[in-house]
C-alpha cells in the first residue's frame, strides 16, 4: 500500500482523522504490515494496548471481559490504543476471525513523535478526547447520544 492511500485510511480513524496531512503522511511511512491467521491472538487480556492496528484485509473478533459473543471488526476499521484511556491494561482479547488478516500497525510513541517537538502532549490529548468521543457515539442509546456528547 502506497504511502498516501495508508494516509487516507485515517480519515475513517477518530483518533487520527483530525492529524494534519503531515503528521498523516509521516504516521504512513511508519506503518508496518502484519499477517495473522485464524485463531491468532492479537492482543490478549491484560496486554497494554499501545499499538495502533488498521486491518487492511480479513476480520477480528474483539472480546471484553468474560464476553463470550464479542464484536467482529472488519477491513477499513481499527483497534488498539486503549492505553489512551486506561492507565492500565484493558480486559480485552483480538483474535483473529476469518483464515487470514492483514493489518497495518503502529505503536504510540512513533504517533506522537510525528508531532514534532513541543506537540507530543497537546496530540495525545486531541487523540484521547477523540476516542472518548466515538466510545460516546457508539454506546449511547437513540436520543441520548446528543446530551452525553454536550457535558463530556
Amino acid at each position: 500500500m502506497q504511502i498516501l492511500a495508508k494516509a487516507q485510511v485515517f480519515g475513517s480513524i477518530p483518533i487520527l482523522a483530525k492529524l494534519t496531512a503531515a503528521a498523516k503522511n509521516t504516521i504512513a511511512r511508519r506503518l508496518q504490515p502484519k499477517t495473522f491467521y485464524k485463531g491468532d491472538v492479537i492482543i490478549d487480556h491484560d496486554d497494554a494496548g499501545k499499538r495502533l492496528y488498521i486491518i487492511e484485509s480479513g476480520s477480528v473478533m474483539v472480546k471484553c471481559g468474560k464476553d463470550e459473543k464479542g464484536q467482529q471488526l472488519l477491513a477499513g476499521t481499527s483497534f488498539g490504543m486503549d492505553v489512551l484511556l486506561y492507565e492500565e491494561p484493558y480486559d480485552m482479547q483480538v483474535i483473529v476471525f476469518s483464515d487470514q488478516v492483514k493489518t497495518l500497525s503502529c505503536a504510540l510513541p512513533d504517533i506522537l513523535a510525528s508531532a514534532g517537538t513541543g506537540e507530543q502532549e497537546a496530540l495525545e490529548r486531541q487523540m484521547q478526547r477523540a476516542l472518548q468521543m466515538w466510545l460516546l457515539h457508539s454506546v449511547c442509546l437513540n436520543g441520548e447520544s446528543d446530551k452525553q456528547l454536550a457535558n463530556a
